[in-house]
């Protein structure tokens, strides 16, 4: 019997970052991240991405490479929007199986221990 064995490297997700207080002026994706990439210079060549805008909340959540997060921690986490600074807060993406209640897995997943039962 031959078993083949195969490691797969895990994927690295970017980090997620929470802006809040955003103000109304800003009223799309596109005009929050084209202000962005404007004023604060550690995003300027970063791979920025708006994954989420809330107008009611006023707040929005950003997607980016790990270097520019570093760059954002350096200046104390705050960025520039319009004229205002906003303080970001970093988003944690927690998975849970809602069979057996562990982290780290899915239900569906081959790691789950109730998956049969």
């Amino acid at each position: 019997v031959k078993i083949n064995s195969k490691s797969v490297e895990p994927k690295k997700l970017d980090p997620k970052l929470t802006i809040s207080d955003i103000h109304l002026d800003f009223n799309s994706k596109e005009k929050i991240l084209d202000e962005l990439l404007e004023k604060n210079t550690g995003m300027k060549d970063a791979n920025v991405k708006v994954v989420y805008y809330d107008i009611k909340e006023k707040f929005a959540v950003i997607q980016l490479p790990i270097e520019a997060r570093e760059v954002i921690r350096k200046c104390g986490d705050y960025i520039y929007l319009g004229l205002q600074r906003h303080r970001l807060y970093d988003r944690l993406h927690v998975v849970q199986c809602y069979h057996c209640q562990q982290f780290g897995h899915m239900a569906k997943s081959q790691y789950c221990k109730l998956k049969d039962a």
